[in-house]
């Protein structure tokens, strides 16, 4: 019962994990199949282009208040940070204070950034095996 009620916290849990595994696994791959693309890992360029890309999502983010499309699960991590058990699926994002969510996103951008670089590196890796094996197969 307490997962088909939407009030519930069980609820908001769910929403948290679900919502920060998705977007966590989203950047990952899309990263590897960059670096996996391009086969080359510049470190000064990937760490800038993850730079700009936290920075740019961390303001999408800001701008429509940390909507769950956006933000993914930062406003449910925050509300559960700022009230506790108290919080529910359906509390309003205006009851949970901005410095909680901005703290939040901060941590959510930093995540992203090193996700961006792991996923570029392991993408490089994948392909310069693959093409060790292609060329190993042909001799």
């Amino acid at each position: 019962d307490l997962f088909v009620a939407l009030e519930f916290i069980s609820a908001s849990g769910v929403r948290a994990v679900t919502l920060t595994l998705f977007s966590t696994f989203f950047v990952f791959y899309i990263s590897f199949k960059y670096g996996y693309h391009t086969a080359s890992f510049d470190k000064s360029e990937n760490a800038l282009g993850a730079l700009l890309g936290v920075i740019a999502h961390f303001l999408l983010s800001l701008v429509t208040l940390f909507s769950p499309w956006v933000a993914g699960g930062t406003k449910h991590i925050g509300g559960f940070i700022a009230f506790g058990d108290n919080y529910t699926s359906m509390e309003h994002m205006r009851n949970i204070p901005m410095l909680t969510l901005i703290l939040i996103g901060v941590v959510m951008a930093l995540v992203f950034a090193g996700l961006i670089v792991m996923g570029t590196l392991e993408g490089v890796k994948k392909r310069l095996r693959d093409r060790a094996e292609l060329t190993k197969n042909e001799e």
